[in-house]
């Protein structure tokens, strides 16, 4: 692939200009996002459990112990990408991750009702299509969930958005 190619020949945090993939959420039309831009759902782990806190106790569940998954390391909470479209809306349909995950752990609730939950809560499963300036050693490291080590996408940085629905 031209990215991994044009990364692996730079220093590691030589921006690369990389065209890349995000799944996420939102109630927002695509017109608005691409006008807008968007931003990560979370800033820390203590809003994500007021998020998991709230779908569980409107069922009569408890937050598990250990509280919310995926959400030890800070840069959890920034934006992710890809360098591959192939199954991106996969990834969309799991965001935010800090979530489903711990929905999954509770054993409550089915794969169609963790969907049903999230999209209520977050929105529709989309694909934002971007062009990003990387650091190099970012998108070699792990082209598959690239650190964009921010939260914010500007809408100039916004090729196009993919419905998955």
């Amino acid at each position: 692939m031209k990215i991994i190619s044009k990364a692996l020949s730079s220093k590691p945090y030589d921006l690369v200009e990389a065209v890349v993939y995000h799944g996420f959420r939102s109630h927002k039309k695509v017109e608005v996002l691409k006008k807008q831009g968007f931003e990560y759902y979370h800033s820390s782990r203590a809003e994500a459990e007021r998020d998991v806190r709230e779908i569980l106790e409107r069922f009569g569940f408890e937050m598990p112990f250990g509280g919310v998954k995926a959400g030890e390391s800070p840069n959890r909470w920034h934006i992710y990408v890809t360098v591959f479209p192939e199954g991106i809306c996969s990834y969309a349909r799991r965001s935010p991750e800090a979530v489903t995950l711990t929905l999954e752990a509770v054993g409550k609730f089915s794969r169609e009702e963790i969907e049903d939950l999230v999209s209520e809560k977050y929105g529709v499963p989309l694909v934002a299509v971007l062009r990003l300036k990387l650091e190099a050693r970012r998108i070699v490291d792990s082209p598959f969930n690239v650190d964009t080590g921010r939260s914010v996408i500007k809408p100039s940085e916004i090729l196009g958005i993919i419905d998955c629905i």
